[in-house]
């Protein structure tokens, strides 16, 4: 076209001036204050549309630059649910052995009850294979694992906790 470029500053063939289209695509002897203005708002509809095109390609892109390393499923919970303190890690939980006080071997007379020293996630191979850590940010949830599953491998086993008080593993 000899009118100009209809594209803007990135110059992607998705980023269109649509009121600056309607006007070079008019003819020049339509192109009156309320011919424009008639055109313009016929296009309103598009314009949405066009918008919800930008929108859904911008969070396809976000989706694909992260993946299931911790740093980007960290960021990603970060960017979701506490963008500006960025408080939530994602933790690798400290695997202990299991430590008997008495064997059932030794047959000690002495009972003491029932202690438990560790969680049972925290021994051996029977938890959980990483720990969201939300550090007192509040979200539901349901959003949490859902971002956290969409992200993940299909194997690792996870546990959200919150400093506030829920804590849940799916």
């Amino acid at each position: 076209m000899a009118g100009g470029n209809t594209m803007t500053v990135t110059g992607s063939w998705y980023d269109l001036d649509m009121n600056r289209l309607i006007i070079l695509l008019m003819p020049i002897n339509w192109r009156k204050p309320k011919m424009i203005a008639l055109l313009q708002s016929l296009a309103a509809p598009l314009r949405q549309l066009h918008y919800d095109f930008w929108l859904n390609r911008r969070q396809n892109l976000y989706k694909v630059r992260h993946n299931f390393m911790i740093c980007y499923l960290q960021a990603a919970l970060n960017d979701e649910f506490d963008p500006q303190l960025r408080r939530i890690v994602i933790e690798e939980p400290e695997v202990f052995a299991n430590r008997y006080i008495y064997t059932s071997g030794e047959l000690k007379p002495r009972y003491l009850g029932v202690m438990y020293l560790r969680t049972s996630e925290e021994l051996g191979d029977t938890g959980v294979d990483f720990t969201v850590n939300m550090n007192g940010v509040f979200a539901d949830i349901y959003d949490v694992r859902g971002l956290v599953d969409f992200y993940k491998l299909a194997g690792p086993r996870y546990k959200v906790i919150n400093l506030t008080g829920w804590e849940a593993t799916p």
